[in-house]
């Protein structure tokens, strides 16, 4: 449900009551369980309610302090602080207790992405791609990761089969853009617009901030009514925006954004 509920899949309220249910039901069923108070903390973190989101955290921690879901519930909160290099190393502890878990993995490398870990953070996604040929997204960050280590013809090569989606017309407008190939870029960047889902428009400000044209990544960024919080957290760290960091608008921008709190999307 929680899933169902941060992909967009059901209603908000719908989902989130549902959540908030069988999390109830389960703690019935069984009091000692820990992941019932993570998926109860993701609850009250979207209805606002931090202080009981804590505790729920708190007493899940109390219960299975070894659970990969509790540290990387730890591993968000780190990451929400500021505290990326120990969010890193907590999300790794997540990994060693349950080294097949595809989206335990894929958070790693988004940590060490927004970290600055580059290197790592391609270790971890071609660990993950061997482990789980069909994990999502797998592909199209590694081609990001590899633009920021300026392979770019390893970044066209990766995406050049496969489904044409957003997050593939985002590393093609990076890597064209890049290797001085406008024509392409700019038709990539035209495809990104078409196609880039709502809550996933910040690729495009991360196009343009790429690009050097700061006024329309800021038009990009503007927040929308209910933005996930997930959404506005990775924006505040991706490396392809920080030549907006400079600029008297991003901190405009980060005072108006929802929130920066990770919403753990792990299952």
């Amino acid at each position: 449900h929680w899933l169902l509920t941060v992909e967009g899949r059901v209603p908000r309220a719908q989902g989130l009551a549902r959540v908030r249910d069988s999390a109830e039901h389960a703690l019935k069923l069984d009091p000692a369980l820990a992941e019932p108070h993570l998926r109860l903390a993701n609850y009250r973190y979207a209805v606002g309610d931090a202080a009981a989101a804590h505790e729920h955290i708190r007493r899940a921690a109390a219960l299975e302090s070894r659970n990969p879901l509790v540290l990387s519930f730890a591993a968000s909160i780190a990451a929400n602080e500021g505290r990326l290099d120990e969010a890193v190393r907590l999300q790794r502890r997540a990994v060693e207790a349950d080294p097949l878990a595809a989206v335990l993995r894929y958070n790693l490398a988004s940590m060490l992405f927004l970290s600055g870990s580059i290197d790592d953070a391609e270790t971890e996604l071609r660990r993950l791609i061997e482990l789980t040929p069909e994990a999502p997204n797998t592909s199209e960050m590694l081609g990001l990761v590899l633009v920021l280590q300026g392979r770019h013809a390893e970044a066209l090569a990766l995406v050049a089969d496969g489904p044409a989606d957003y997050q593939r017309h985002q590393v093609r407008a990076l890597a064209y853009f890049a290797t001085g190939r406008t024509v392409e870029a700019d038709g990539a960047l035209k495809s990104l617009i078409a196609t880039c889902p709502p809550q996933e428009r910040y690729r495009v400000a991360e196009v343009y901030a790429y690009r050097g044209e700061v006024d329309r990544a800021f038009d990009w960024l503007a927040p929308l009514p209910g933005e996930d919080h997930y959404v506005a957290w990775f924006q505040s760290h991706s490396p392809f925006l920080k030549p907006l960091h400079t600029d008297p608008r991003w901190q405009a921008w980060v005072g108006s954004s929802p929130g920066t709190r990770p919403a753990d999307r792990a299952g």
